[in-house]
């Protein structure tokens, strides 16, 4: 669908307003709710610690990983803007990188093939707000905005070639793969797709840049088959095809919080996406027979720059069937791929010319989804930001060097690392520290956790968190910190909990939400 040359000046700013409009629940509270984004820019403030070495309490609990490892670059980023911002702007700009530089790089690498054709970009903004957004996954979401930047990318790169172009893509790769190591599969693989219909089209003028992008990925590429060869998947969980199924009907990827509140919407944007696939295969296919025969090109000579994206997304729909759903350690495998198979889905339609009485219908439907998806973020916002101040009000009180053990009574998942909040502005421990837990993190515990606890006391038969027998037990904690109603939860084994505690610890702070003891 064409626009007129008036609104073509001013249309770059209406797609500006939109990016900016899905900013708004980011900036309308202090703290966005994520689940392990509290913990993200804890553990990047650790980083900031462990490269100093001023804070002696923290390097006695924490070290940096022994491995380069690609699940890096939030951390590298949050610590790039802790450099000069206070820390509830530094995790706020991280946040805005992904919201607003996800629909700014889909366009950039959609009209890299079709410039005249804008208003289907409009389509990716009810993919900003997915349930990993309010996971807090950082690396998996920048990974998206990255394999957009970079494809986008390496397609201009054609027009103006040469050494400091290869270089950006080169660094675009790296970053990529310190992301997030299955987003930088599919974008080898999205790569490959659009290098593959090219050497189809004119082998001989494409096979150098081929084999330049082949030149520059190696080392990455080299990088990942070291990884996966060296950590095994040992527990694999595989999913029933039904749930799967049904993970696609309902597009669960974008059901954040409420599914009441948003599966009709959501339902609504994946029939969207079917139909307008359907009718852009539809029209591809009958302009392809009208040609005469004697014009007619080979199917394969037919294959435009940007129909790798529709390949890709076959591929990875096959692949959403048949891998596990989590290997023991990470997760949300199949929700992942279910998002990534409709992105490239939505890239292959970006790059239609499909007539008004399609794009116009389309457009209204996705405004209604982002509309609605703002106005319930804004109201999630609203609703939890207030909690964080609370741990930030109480993170006032903690003396710097100090041990805490958190208590989550919350009873609300995207809760779970709430207190990882204590750490944002003091060099605390933090022993509800689920990162440096695991082996895919940039900060490790000195010790590795211990699986069984030292019966001191009834916190630890009645709470599992991550604190080393070996460096003192429950005698090196200095505060104990609750958060959530814990009168909703006075089992028998909280109560014991709760008569330790008064014993041995002073209550110094108390809200609504949060409740902090020190030491006696």
């Amino acid at each position: 669908m064409k626009i007129s040359e008036e609104y073509r000046k001013l249309e770059p700013l209406a797609f500006l307003f939109f990016a900016l409009l899905g900013a708004v629940p980011v900036l309308i509270v202090p703290f966005f709710p994520t689940l392990d984004g509290p913990a993200h820019q804890y553990n990047a403030k650790l980083v900031g610690y462990l490269l100093t070495g001023h804070e002696s309490q923290i390097n006695s609990y924490f070290m940096f990983s022994r491995e380069l490892l690609p699940n890096w670059f939030g951390h590298v980023l949050l610590f790039f803007f802790n450099l000069f911002l206070p820390s509830v702007y530094a995790v706020k700009a991280v946040l805005l990188c992904y919201v607003i530089g996800l629909p700014l790089a889909f366009r950039y690498m959609a009209t890299s093939i079709q410039r005249d054709n804008v208003l289907l970009t409009y389509l990716i903004f009810p993919f900003v707000y997915t349930l990993f957004f309010l996971l807090g996954f950082y690396n998996f979401n920048m990974a998206l905005v990255l394999l957009f930047l970079a494809s986008g990318y390496w397609i201009r790169s054609g027009e103006k070639p040469g050494g400091f172009r290869y270089a950006g893509m080169f660094l675009l790769i790296v970053c990529t793969y310190f992301s997030h190591l299955f987003v930088f599969v599919v974008l080898m693989m999205a790569l490959g797709l659009y290098e593959a219909g090219g050497l189809i089209r004119n082998f001989r003028d494409r096979f150098r840049k081929s084999l330049l992008l082949a030149i520059i990925s190696l080392p990455c590429v080299l990088l990942c088959l070291i990884y996966l060869r060296g950590h095994e998947l040992p527990h694999k969980t595989y999913l029933p095809w039904k749930e799967l199924t049904n993970y696609i009907r309902n597009f669960s990827p974008l059901i954040t919080l409420d599914a009441n509140q948003l599966i009709f919407y959501t339902r609504s944007l994946v029939w969207l996406l079917l139909l307008v696939a359907l009718t852009a295969y539809t029209l591809r296919l009958v302009y392809f027979l009208r040609q005469p025969k004697e014009s007619r090109s080979s199917l394969l000579n037919s294959f435009k720059g940007g129909d790798g994206w529709l390949l890709l997304s076959i591929v990875l729909l096959v692949l959403y069937y048949f891998l596990p759903d989590s290997d023991g350690i990470a997760g949300y495998v199949s929700l992942r791929l279910c998002l990534l198979v409709f992105l490239a889905l939505l890239a292959w339609i970006s790059q239609q010319n499909l007539p008004g009485w399609v794009v116009v219908p389309a457009l209204l439907v996705t405004f209604a989804v982002f509309q609605k998806q703002i106005t319930y973020h804004i109201q999630a916002a609203q609703k939890f930001s207030p909690i964080a101040e609370e741990v930030k009000e109480a993170s006032r009180f903690l003396e710097p060097n100090k041990v805490v053990l958190p208590l989550d009574y919350s009873g609300n998942w995207i809760l779970g690392h709430l207190s990882n909040y204590l750490g944002h502005e003091k060099p605390v421990v933090l022993l509800e520290d689920y990162e440096a837990s695991l082996p895919f993190f940039p900060v490790h515990f000195v010790r590795p956790i211990s699986s069984g606890q030292p019966p001191e006391s009834p916190v630890n038969q009645c709470n599992s968190y991550p604190w080393d027998e070996c460096q003192g037990g429950m005698n090196t904690i200095d505060y104990i910190f609750i958060y959530g109603n814990a009168e909703d939860r006075k089992d028998s084994c909280n109560k014991q909990a709760d008569i330790w505690i008064k014993d041995h610890f002073t209550q110094i702070y108390s809200s609504n939400w949060t409740h902090l003891y020190r030491k006696k």
